[in-house]
C-alpha cells in the first residue's frame, strides 16, 4: 500500500511539473507571437489610413518592409517551437569533420551581418565518424552561434571546436562576450530563460534536448568579463 501511495505521489508530482512547463511554454509562445503581430497590426493600420488619404506608395515602403520582416520573425518563432518538439534523433554514421565544416560555414553566414564579429575554428583533420543525427546537431550548434552573436552587440570572436573523449564527443561554441554571473548562469539552465528582450531562450532549451536525446548533456561555462562557452556533449549513438 505504501508503495502504491508513493507511486501515486510521484505521478502527481510529475504531472504538476509537466503542467507547469506547458504553462511557461504557452506564456512564452504568446509573448513571442504577440510582439511581431502588434508591429504588423500597427503597420497595416498606417497603410490603411494612407490608402484612405490617397497617399503615394513610395511613402509606404518602410512599412511594407516592416511587415515582411515581422512575418519572417513569426515564421522563425513557429519553426523554433516545432524544432523544440522534434528533438528525437534519427541516428546515422556521420563524418564529424564534414559536419563541423558545414557548421563553421553556416556560422560565418549567420555572423556576416555583424562586421565586428569574427568566427574562428577548424574542423579536425583526422577522420572521425560518430553515430548522431546531423540535422539536429547542426541546428543546435547554429542556435548556440546565434546566441553568441546576440550576446556581443559590440563585437567579438566566436570559436567553434571539438574534442573526443573516450565514449563522448564534445562540440563547443564559445564567445568572448560579457559573460554571465553565477546566478544568471544557473538560470540559463532553465528552459525558456533568456537575457535578451527579443529572445525566447529556445536556443539553449533545444540544444539541451538534442544533447540529452544523444545520451549526453549541455555544459555551460561563463563568468563576467570572461565570455561564455556552451558545450554539446554527445554519447556515441547506436551503431557508432
Amino acid at each position: 500500500a505504501a508503495r502504491a501511495v508513493w507511486a501515486s505521489h510521484v505521478e502527481v508530482r510529475e504531472r504538476t511539473v509537466h503542467l507547469a512547463t506547458l504553462g511557461r511554454l504557452s506564456a512564452q509562445m504568446a509573448h513571442d507571437i504577440r510582439n511581431p503581430l502588434a508591429a504588423i497590426r500597427g503597420a497595416a493600420q498606417y497603410l490603411d489610413e494612407e490608402r484612405k488619404r490617397g497617399g503615394a506608395l513610395e511613402d509606404s515602403a518602410e512599412f511594407l518592409t516592416l511587415i515582411l520582416e515581422q512575418t519572417e520573425r513569426l515564421d522563425k518563432v513557429v519553426s523554433d517551437y516545432r524544432r523544440l518538439g522534434r528533438a528525437e534523433p534519427a541516428f546515422e554514421t556521420a563524418e564529424v569533420p564534414a559536419l563541423l565544416a558545414r557548421v563553421l560555414s553556416n556560422a560565418r553566414l549567420i555572423a556576416e551581418r555583424e562586421p565586428t564579429i569574427q568566427v574562428e575554428g577548424h574542423p579536425p583533420v583526422e577522420a572521425l565518424t560518430w553515430s548522431l543525427d546531423p540535422e539536429l546537431v547542426t541546428t543546435a550548434l547554429e542556435n548556440l552561434v546565434r546566441n553568441a552573436v546576440e550576446a556581443m552587440p559590440d563585437g567579438g570572436t566566436i570559436h567553434i571546436d571539438s574534442k573526443l573523449g573516450g565514449r563522448t564527443l564534445s562540440l563547443r561554441v564559445s564567445d568572448d562576450g560579457p559573460g554571465m554571473d553565477a546566478r544568471t548562469r544557473e538560470q540559463s539552465s532553465q528552459s525558456f530563460f533568456t537575457t535578451k528582450a527579443t529572445g525566447s531562450g529556445l536556443g539553449l532549451a533545444f540544444a539541451r534536448r538534442v544533447a540529452e536525446a544523444h545520451g549526453g548533456r549541455l555544459h555551460i561555462e561563463s563568468a563576467p568579463g570572461r565570455g561564455t562557452s556552451v558545450t554539446l556533449v554527445l554519447a556515441r549513438g547506436p551503431g557508432g
